[in-house]
């Protein structure tokens, strides 16, 4: 990544309220596997955020090893600097 620190996490929102319910910070250590999973080409495309297919959200959970399964949730990946 980047030399600045980027800090991602998955922000879980209700679908009908479209109300925050959950924020799970990403650890540093996945930070070239994460940019492998969102297929970023350069380090700036990890400054924005993104919605996670159902695919991507799967294979984060694997690789954080935490369960983020919400009923009825949108996933999206956010970065903070």
């Amino acid at each position: 990544m980047a030399s600045k620190a980027m800090n991602h996490s998955v922000l879980i929102f209700d679908k009908a309220t479209e109300e925050l319910l959950n924020e799970v910070a990403i650890p540093d250590r996945h930070a070239e596997q994460l940019k492998a999973l969102m297929g970023w080409a350069s380090d700036e495309e990890a400054i924005y955020e993104y919605e996670l297919l159902p695919a991507q959200l799967r294979r984060l959970e694997r690789m954080i090893g935490i369960s983020l399964e919400t009923p009825d949730a949108i996933y999206q990946l956010s970065c903070s600097t």
